[in-house]
């Protein structure tokens, strides 16, 4: 399959519509048709249905799965034309989870294309898991993970450790200076599980009230459910920030949740990662 062909299958798949297609692609009804039959041919499957009455086309059983698949298709394409544009000698991809991407980062973002003004500078945000992983798999540079994984392959420093803090919406009054952990109902907490000694001293608490009703792995997520419950435990550097917004609280709690650690992770040999040793030990002096 061509990428012209990809690309005039996928546009019948949104529009919904062969004619529409050819006229959106400037090419004749029977060119689109017969790119479709191409494709259909050459897997000898049947991609599209016609619905009696009506100038819409659906996609088959086969056709649902093979557009997924084409979706994946032009992805990989954009990518090896992407290859021609961009020296990946000045690229540098980092993978970093997404509370630390938002609230600690930027200004080290902001420096390194300052520093480096010719460089492309690649964030993916993942999951500490995951990070690991693209590392392992040389999809990524650095890694900025929040779990410590052994590995002969790495070379690991601890970056920052960070407390955490429980955040309140302002429209929820807490009369004390001092919150007990069995004041807070687990039914009205956003859940994020911040590692493995988090998930320890979160059981501690809680466990024996069962599981809590919101789980998510997104600040954001986090901030768009606060207005419907109560609470939540977040890094010191996303309480702060909520705090200046004069929409939060900041609350001590008698027995308060494991500071959490941030580690700088990179491939052995890998050549790029001098170019943010400098600024990253401006700012965190590891």
């Amino acid at each position: 399959m061509s990428p012209t062909q990809l690309k005039t299958f996928i546009k019948i798949v949104k529009l919904e519509s062969i004619s529409k297609a050819a006229i959106y692609l400037n090419v004749s009804q029977s060119t689109v048709s017969q790119r479709l039959k191409s494709i259909e041919d050459e897997y000898n499957i049947r991609l599209l249905k016609r619905n009696k009455g009506t100038n819409i086309v659906s996609l088959t059983t086969e056709g649902e799965a093979f557009y997924k698949i084409a979706l994946r298709w032009k992805e990989l394409i954009n990518e090896a034309q992407d290859i021609k544009k961009y020296n990946t000698e000045n690229e540098l991809v980092i993978g970093v989870v997404d509370s630390v991407s938002n609230y600690i980062f930027p200004e080290i973002y902001k420096r390194l294309l300052k520093k480096h003004p010719n460089m492309k500078l690649v964030i993916r945000t993942h999951q500490s898991n995951e990070i690991y992983s693209l590392l392992r798999n040389k999809e990524i540079d650095i890694g900025f993970p929040l779990t410590d994984r052994v590995s002969s392959s790495f070379i690991k420093d601890k970056l920052f450790e960070e407390n955490m803090k429980l955040i309140m919406k302002r429209q929820f009054n807490f009369h004390t200076n001092l919150i007990k952990n069995n004041q807070l109902n687990i039914k009205n907490e956003i859940f994020i599980n911040w590692g493995s000694e988090f998930q320890e001293w979160h059981n501690k608490y809680w466990s024996f009230l069962g599981v809590q009703p919101l789980q998510t792995d997104t600040i954001q997520t986090l901030l768009n459910m606060m207005e419907s419950h109560h609470w939540a435990i977040v890094p010191e550097s996303v309480a702060k920030a909520l705090e200046k917004q004069n929409n939060y609280y900041i609350l001590p709690l008698e027995n308060e949740p494991p500071s959490r650690t941030c580690y700088y992770v990179r491939n052995k040999n890998n050549y790029k990662t001098h170019i943010l040793d400098s600024i990253l030990h401006e700012f965190f002096m590891f």
